[in-house]
């Protein structure tokens, strides 16, 4: 015979699960989604974004490379 503490947890763990699957699905109702020209817009931003941060990082990345190999050129030819 099961016990009857048991068979109350359970039921009370049902009845959690059940009332969170409820507020879930009320609040995804709520969702407003985007329209396709506010996605596109939105997704459009994001890569011309992205293209102008990784150009800047270049230029970054070869100027202090220039600098650094500059920097042993000059030190390397006053140790000689």
């Amino acid at each position: 015979m099961p016990d009857k503490k048991k068979i109350k947890i359970n039921i009370n763990l049902f009845d959690f699960f059940l009332k969170k699957l409820k507020e879930f699905i009320i609040e995804y109702k709520k969702i407003v989604w985007p329209s396709f020209k506010m996605l596109y817009n939105m997704t459009l931003s994001v890569i011309f974004l992205c293209l102008i941060f990784g150009l800047i990082i270049f230029v970054l990345d070869l100027f202090f490379g220039f600098c650094s190999i500059e920097f042993v050129k000059f030190f390397t030819n006053k140790i000689k």
